[in-house]
């Protein structure tokens, strides 16, 4: 190697000892592994309260309800009213006639009545001549008194024999027709559904899984399904221990003080609130994370994100009661945190359109 060889070979080793001597060193944090994105939020302190869904249907109280019926046999001739419509006392309901079995009682008993009359006629002058003893004159006197007994109450019930109209006794509204014009009904048997007006109940329909959390007194909510915006406050007033066959689910009944809007017959929502708390430290619900039936999250802390296990209370179904483990400020992470794990580094940002319950 030539003299001018060896001086170049030097200065170049001269030069890569300096370079490494000036280079900026390696960032702790940088060694540490990959960094996060996730969004964060402060866990707050507030009322928070459970609230369990069901639904259900609007309905008459059963103590305002009442039937119209026929006290005999009749044939239905014409209906005057239609469902749902409001009648005012006094109003015509239905148009019936006796049938053909009716008008045979009211037969009997009028001829059953004249035999009697005549039967007794017969036995008083009998006894005046003392060919009848006074046995036989009460035996007659009572044989016509039952006769007469039974044509009052047959014309009581099937009248003269002709059409006659039943006639609405309060201020009522038409819930159902359980018949319809010819048809031959028995006696007692409802023709026409009626409710008086001045309040409504509510059925809602309960899992039995969720019967025990529901108690008489708990407040609810009650909304149409067709309009959310409407809500109105009751009570629960009973939850029944027999499920419907139909539905396979427990009814509870709710007590309104004002039910304006709701309409018999229609379907609503009811918000049962089971369980509230006026202050706690709640989190928005994305944030709990679950290993088996332990719950934790995770709080950022000067930009490490750190696995806390918590116990959870009550849910909202938007928010979640932390009741060990967190305290109001904390910042958790509410959106990325299945990928997180202890102790990695996080980028944070707090969540879209983000709401302080």
């Amino acid at each position: 190697m030539t003299t001018t060889m060896k001086k170049a070979a030097y200065v170049m080793t001269i030069a890569t000892l300096l370079g490494a001597c000036n280079r900026t060193p390696t960032a702790p944090s940088e060694a540490t592994g990959p960094t996060a994105a996730v969004q964060v939020q402060r866990a707050t302190s507030g009322p928070i309260e459970q609230v369990l869904q069901a639904y259900g249907t609007v309905e008459y109280p059963p103590q305002s309800q009442s039937t119209v019926s026929s006290q005999s046999e009749a044939t239905i001739e014409q209906i005057l009213v239609a469902n749902g419509q409001s009648v005012r006392r006094g109003e015509p309901l239905i148009r019936i006639k006796p049938s053909a079995a009716a008008l045979q009682e009211l037969h009997n008993a009028r001829n059953d009545a004249t035999a009697a009359t005549q039967e007794l006629a017969r036995v008083t002058r009998l006894f005046g001549h003392h060919l009848a003893t006074n046995a036989d004159l009460t035996q007659a006197r009572q044989a016509m008194g039952n006769a007469r007994s039974a044509l009052t109450s047959a014309n009581t019930r099937i009248g003269a024999g002709g059409s006659r109209v039943l006639y609405a006794e309060n201020d009522t509204t038409v819930v159902s027709i359980a018949v319809a014009r010819g048809d031959i009904v028995a006696a007692d048997a409802p023709l026409i559904h009626l409710a008086r007006k001045g309040g409504v109940m509510v059925r809602l329909g309960i899992e039995p899984s969720d019967a025990s959390a529901v108690k008489p007194g708990m407040p609810v909510v009650v909304s149409p399904v067709h309009d959310g915006s409407q809500r109105l406050e009751g009570v629960v007033a009973e939850v029944m221990d027999q499920v419907d066959p139909q539905t396979r689910l427990l009814q509870a009944t709710i007590t309104l003080p004002e039910a304006d809007g709701l309409l018999p017959g229609s379907t609503v929502r009811g918000a049962i609130g089971i369980q509230r708390r006026n202050e706690a430290v709640r989190v928005a619900r994305s944030a709990l994370l679950y290993e088996g039936d332990q719950a934790y999250l995770f709080v950022v802390q000067r930009g490490t994100a750190r696995r806390v296990l918590v116990t959870p209370g009550i849910d909202d179904g938007t928010w979640v009661e932390v009741q060990k483990g967190i305290k109001a400020g904390d910042e958790v992470v509410v959106a990325g945190n299945y990928e997180l794990e202890d102790g990695m580094p996080v980028t944070s940002t707090p969540p879209q359109g983000a709401k302080t319950p």
